[in-house]
């Protein structure tokens, strides 16, 4: 076996007998936080915000919406926005949850 498969057996078989992930929460924060981690739940799309900017010609009734579309340089992936997001939550746990 390899070692990622050893250690999801070895988690599936002490959640099975009863321990609980509360005993492990700084483990499971080291892996929850990770980059690794947070690639392979969220992925790896580029984010792209997308507005509405309505321009409204002063001198008639005329207003032209306008959709925009753009790279946000701040946070380059998904993933990213994610774990900054989750960082923020008193419990990242529920935050997660949110996705499954």
């Amino acid at each position: 076996m390899t070692d990622a498969e050893i250690l999801e057996r070895a988690f599936k078989k002490v959640l099975d007998n009863g321990f609980t992930l509360v005993k492990l929460s700084n483990f499971y924060n080291f892996i929850v936080f990770s980059h690794q981690f947070a690639r392979a739940f969220w992925g790896e799309e580029a984010i792209t915000l997308e507005y509405v900017m309505i321009d409204r010609d002063c001198s008639s009734d005329v207003a032209s919406i306008i959709y925009k579309s753009f790279h946000w340089t701040g946070l380059e992936y998904v993933w990213e926005y994610h774990l900054q997001q989750m960082a923020r939550e008193e419990n990242p746990l529920k935050y997660i949850e949110k996705f499954l």
